[in-house]
């Protein structure tokens, strides 16, 4: 959920509005039955976890073409500590008391409140990336077609064979199958678009890109209207079983990482007044995802503690959603810094040294 270090702004700036716009997806999926009930508004922003894998691939490549290797120590410890020091205040929040037993299990297990199974996804497809990484070096030989299809399918396969196999203390989602099963493929996928982008020779114009995918995007959610319209239909393409991902939200996945990398891309070479500072505050919140990640649910939890229930009324109704998913993201990012501003105190008084 980092961007690359050395990538570009203009790549950075379109990876954290991606981001940012996803993670807004996520808070919105996990108010369902609190904020809303209607469940085309859940499935609507389904794609939102797939894009995060998919963009964590793409920065991983970033990181080994301008590096030459992966930055494995910094990445694990990026997202380690983080996510130790959450499941502590989890723990803490949810038991009333603190138990060094029931912690340590919480922490093997990811099993905290909150989609917190993501850093054990993460984890996994990050110590795969130096295979993933030597897969598509040896695709890249000769340019080979052949070996590129080959690899599809091995990585297709692996994702079917252990999605449906392997099982980590019942972690949910991909954060409980061996090398985050079906997320293995996205991994994989953000990658081959990352180092195509450098060999591609094909030139076509941003404005038709930017056009294509618009219309692409368009097209899809039509489709995907219409499909909840007609539900026997089209409508089950768009949902899979439990919390389970369909064919055509691949498709969407895809189209929508499309979409963010060249519209933004585009939009951030025009002066366009306000729409510029809407991607700017996007691009701020794109760079806190991690945090937003970890604790939007616990700030859920503190927002119906203190607030009355939903109102009924419909514009009140409205400003009541929007001021609890502002809480739920914001916060987050308010504790992310706070964080880092205890961290640099108690260093200082500790060891007497300036923590960046």
């Amino acid at each position: 959920m980092t961007s690359p270090a050395n990538s570009s702004k203009k790549e950075s700036s379109w990876i954290n509005v991606a981001k940012a716009c996803a993670i807004i997806g996520v808070v919105i999926q996990h108010v369902n039955g609190y904020l809303y009930t209607d469940q085309r508004i859940f499935y609507s922003v389904w794609w939102v976890v797939s894009l995060f894998i998919m963009i964590g691939g793409y920065n991983a490549m970033s990181s080994y073409l301008n590096r030459g290797y992966v930055v494995m120590k910094r990445r694990l410890l990026g997202i380690g500590i983080p996510y130790v020091i959450a499941t502590i205040i989890y723990h803490v929040f949810d038991t009333h008391h603190f138990n060094l037993y029931e912690l340590c299990l919480t922490l093997s297990h990811f099993n905290a409140t909150g989609p917190l199974y993501y850093v054990a996804a993460y984890i996994q497809l990050l110590l795969i990336t130096p295979v993933l990484i030597a897969v598509i070096q040896y695709c890249e030989k000769d340019n080979s077609t052949k070996r590129y299809a080959f690899a599809w399918i091995l990585i297709l396969g692996l994702c079917l064979l252990i999605s449906k196999t392997t099982n980590i203390f019942d972690i949910a989602i991909g954060g409980g199958r061996l090398f985050a099963g079906p997320w293995l493929f996205f991994w994989f996928a953000g990658m081959f678009v990352r180092i195509r982008e450098e060999r591609c020779t094909l030139q076509v114009d941003m404005v038709y890109r930017m056009m294509i995918y618009t219309f692409l995007l368009l097209l899809w959610e039509l489709i995907f209207s219409w499909g909840e319209v007609n539900h026997n239909y089209i409508g089950p393409l768009f949902r899979g079983s439990g919390v389970g991902m369909t064919w055509a939200n691949t498709i969407e996945t895809f189209i929508v990482f499309f979409w963010f990398k060249e519209v933004v891309s585009w939009y951030e070479t025009k002066s366009c007044g306000c729409l510029c500072k809407i991607f700017a505050g996007l691009n701020y919140l794109g760079k806190h995802t991690l945090y937003v990640f970890l604790y939007h649910m616990l700030f859920k939890s503190i927002y119906k503690g203190v607030m009355p229930p939903p109102p009924q009324g419909l514009v009140s109704s409205i400003l009541y959603a929007i001021a609890c998913l502002g809480f739920m993201v914001f916060m987050p990012v308010w504790w992310e810094r706070t964080e880092g501003r205890l961290k640099e105190k108690w260093c200082n008084f500790m060891l007497g040294v300036k923590v960046d």
